[in-house]
């Protein structure tokens, strides 16, 4: 309902129970890649987006999660690239959260060297690598719900929420049996 579709693709399998947590609270698709992303994979989130913007209108925003390497670059210009690829005409917006230069420096993480038995490693120029673990776990999970809430309408989030209490209350009632099939007590 607030008129934007994010997703938050993330690199690695082991970090997704520290993300998963932010973006079930918001209802937010946490999109695990493994690396790169297949074609099939990548068919599958365009085509949700574009289903999304016929349903309703809704641009789709994606946050990506991704080592600084040549692998996890590869992969993250790969999802910026071919998702609007197979949804044309379809608004969506690519921004990669992490792990960037300026997080590098600001919160000095450790860097490696390229894997010598990464095919790709020749094309990052002999750059030192960061893991995208390196990010300690609170900051990655506030990294995630900040960009989550810049999307957020706070004052039509308030009415939502004021809605879903007064349903609360009023399936509790039901199952209490203090409201009859008819509403009447």
């Amino acid at each position: 309902s607030q008129g934007v579709r994010i997703e938050v693709w993330l690199e690695k399998d082991a970090l997704a129970d520290v993300v998963v947590d932010v973006t079930a609270k918001w209802d937010v698709a946490l999109m695990v890649s493994r690396g790169q992303s297949s074609a099939t994979f990548l068919h599958s989130a365009a085509k949700a987006a574009q289903a999304a913007h016929e349903r309703d209108g809704s641009e789709t925003v994606v946050y990506a999660l991704y080592d600084f390497d040549a692998g996890g670059d590869g992969a993250a210009r790969a999802i910026e690239q071919q998702l609007p690829e197979f949804a044309p005409g379809v608004p969506i917006s690519f921004e990669r959260l992490a792990v960037t230069p300026a997080q590098i420096a600001a919160w000095s993480l450790p860097s490696r060297p390229p894997k010598s038995k990464d095919p790709e490693a020749a094309t990052w120029g002999g750059k030192l690598c960061v893991e995208l673990d390196a990010i300690e776990p609170n900051r990655l999970m506030g990294l995630v719900e900040d960009a989550i809430k810049r999307h957020v309408d706070q004052r039509q989030w308030e009415v939502e929420q004021a809605v879903e209490a007064e349903e609360r209350k009023g399936l509790l009632a039901l199952l209490n049996g203090r409201v009859d099939g008819d509403g009447e007590r």
